[in-house]
């Protein structure tokens, strides 16, 4: 929550193929965002979330988790918040 409170910018994927999510990810980094949040409800979520929290410097949290198991794979996946 630290990050969060000082950063006070979140990014927000939204994005239907991880790839493009990964090139969104790059150019917030480059840019001085990272913190992203991916959107949870799209294909290839999780998989975007493990790649970003495996990524240097990117801090990766799951939206729209609309329940428990949604929830806990976030988390499984690396998800740093929710």
């Amino acid at each position: 929550m630290g990050l969060i409170k000082t950063t006070k910018i979140i990014a927000v994927a939204r994005f239907d193929e991880t790839e493009t999510g990964i090139q969104f990810a790059e150019a917030c980094k480059e840019s001085g965002i990272n913190l992203i949040e991916v959107i949870s409800t799209k294909p290839g979520a999780f998989e975007l979330i493990k790649i970003l929290s495996e990524t240097e410097d990117i801090c990766v949290g799951a939206g729209t988790v609309l329940d428990l198991k949604s929830a806990e794979y976030a988390h499984s996946s690396g998800a740093e918040f929710i």
